[in-house]
């Protein structure tokens, strides 16, 4: 992934698997709607905070109760301010259009890019 491009977005199956995404520069953005029934978002964030240290992984967690979203990233290896802004606006096309976001596996293997049009045009 190059600074000017963001991938789908997709599922991770646990918060074990977030931090070692963390761990290669990648990003989380966590929508709010997602977290199980009987969890709550403060110990969603503390589990990730403990998961992290324990990995070495100096995470940064900001929280947008806006926008209902927690966003994430490794602080050595931080998204750009556009990255993050694409990222959250596809976050929000998913929410807005009802459409599901695929298991990362999934994700992976499809190569199109149908973010594009959140990109600015240069």
């Amino acid at each position: 992934m190059t600074p000017d491009r963001v991938e789908e977005p997709y599922l991770v199956d646990d918060q074990r698997s977030l931090v070692g995404e963390l761990m290669l520069g990648r990003w989380a953005i966590y929508a709010h709607e997602w977290l199980p029934g009987n969890a709550d978002l403060d110990t969603w964030t503390a589990t990730l905070e403990r998961l992290c240290a324990a990995a070495g992984v100096p995470v940064e967690i900001v929280t947008d109760r806006r926008k209902d979203m927690t966003i994430a990233w490794n602080r050595e290896l931080p998204p750009t301010p556009e990255q993050i802004h694409v990222s959250v606006q596809a976050i929000r096309y998913y929410r807005f259009t009802g459409h599901t976001i695929r298991p990362e596996k999934v994700a992976k293997t499809a190569r199109p890019d149908p973010y594009a049009r959140y990109r600015p045009h240069r």
